[in-house]
């Protein structure tokens, strides 16, 4: 009888385990449908890496903040599920791959053009919406379902001709990395620097991923020698590994501002930790006296309370892309909102019904898109790298008729 017992007793708790199964299995997809994913595809390694981990905290801000003011759809937490794009097309196109699986219907990212362009052939097909706070290649106006709350390199290769020309110079060099970002930008700074009646000396497009630049500053120099120019603007665009390069051989082959090489360059290596001499003392040396350009908000109550919050709670100011990226979370929950639900296709719908009229009100300045998915206006700072840290309020440039205002050398 006693053997007889026990077999009951354990066929029962074989019998009760599904049940007890299901029970908690309901419980966890009952949490889950109660919270509401965005995922991120950031640098936090690679090239963009220097400015990459702030835009992530800007996107756990961006977070904490909505669910705060008490969430989404009905009171629904927003939880950003993070992933790394290692500033390279193939690790974002596989990171993008991982969040579609968890049935994420909304993504801000990534950072760089040609790694946006990469999730992008991954979202689309899926009818994920994808919002880039940092991308600015005009290739992404292609895809109408990538929105970006940063305006694309038309405007800004006109502001980096605009500034070469508040410098006074005549001569220049074109030198961008060959990808998304950098062809895009150097094309439209040739087409300007051209209409402005300026002299192309030399322009290239150099390896993404290289040991070094030397041979290509060789030949630059070379150019500029024989072109007899007491000065000469270098336009570069470049990330921070590759400014890493590029100024250590500036440094070797003597190409700095006190022997007639004025470089200037764009957001790609503004805040760059690369060119910052305790961990670069001779791409300091190099870079000191470079001017540039990049992306930047006017002051506004809305901006000083986002770097307030922000240092209350990781205890810095935000660097570059910062505000872009919060902002680029929190349009997208009130897409998700406006949809009514969180759903790929109605998110896009909601975007582009922010527009002139109804604009979306954001920390870094208003935000309407174009058929494109594309915001219309962008404000420039003109920055310059001292040898020891990057400046802004050089000036800036808000619109191609006005040029670069306030300037200061």
């Amino acid at each position: 009888m006693k053997n007889e017992k026990m077999k009951i007793i354990s066929l029962l708790v074989i019998v009760a385990l599904p049940i007890s199964t299901i029970a908690l299995s309901g419980c966890v997809e009952e949490e889950e449908i109660e919270k509401i994913l965005i995922g991120v595809i950031l640098p936090q390694t690679g090239g963009l890496s220097s400015i990459g981990g702030d835009m992530v905290k800007a996107a756990q801000l961006a977070a904490e903040h909505i669910n705060e003011e008490g969430g989404i759809l009905g009171g629904k937490t927003v939880e950003v599920v993070i992933e790394d794009s290692q500033t390279a097309p193939d690790p974002a196109k596989l990171a993008a791959q991982r969040l579609i699986a968890k049935e994420i219907q909304v993504i801000v990212g990534a950072a760089g053009s040609s790694n946006t362009l990469a999730v992008a052939t991954e979202t689309e097909p899926s009818e994920v919406a994808l919002i880039s706070p940092a991308s600015t290649s005009p290739a992404l106006s292609e895809n109408d379902w990538i929105f970006r709350v940063v305006g694309d390199d038309n405007l800004q290769g006109k502001a980096q001709v605009d500034l070469t020309e508040s410098l006074n110079i005549t001569h220049i060099v074109v030198f961008s990395i060959n990808n998304a970002y950098g062809a895009g930008i150097h094309a439209v700074m040739l087409d300007e620097a051209n209409t402005s009646g300026m002299t192309v000396v030399h322009e290239s497009l150099y390896a993404e991923i290289a040991d070094s630049y030397e041979s290509n500053l060789a030949t630059i120099k070379t150019a500029v020698e024989d072109s007899g120019q007491n000065t000469t603007g270098i336009l570069v665009t470049a990330y921070g590994q590759q400014a890493d390069l590029i100024f250590s051989s500036a440094h070797k082959l003597g190409m700095i501002a006190m022997n007639g090489y004025q470089w200037i360059g764009n957001e790609g290596i503004v805040d760059a930790a690369e060119l910052l001499p305790e961990g670069y003392p001779t791409n300091a040396e190099a870079a000191n006296g470079t001017y540039g350009t990049a992306p930047a908000v006017p002051d506004s109550p809305a901006e000083e309370e986002f770097k307030a919050a922000y240092n209350a709670k990781y205890g810095s100011d935000p660097i570059s892309y910062g505000d872009y990226t919060y902002d680029a979370v929190r349009l997208a929950a009130a897409a998700i909102e406006d949809a009514g639900a969180n759903d790929g296709a109605k998110i896009r719908t909601a975007l582009f019904n922010y527009d002139a009229n109804n604009p979306y009100k954001g920390v870094s300045g208003d935000k309407s898109f174009d058929s494109n998915g594309d915001i219309q206006t962008q404000y420039y700072d003109i920055w310059k790298f001292n040898g020891t840290s990057f400046n802004r309020g050089h000036g800036f440039w808000q619109n191609p008729i006005n040029g670069v205002e306030g300037f200061i050398p």
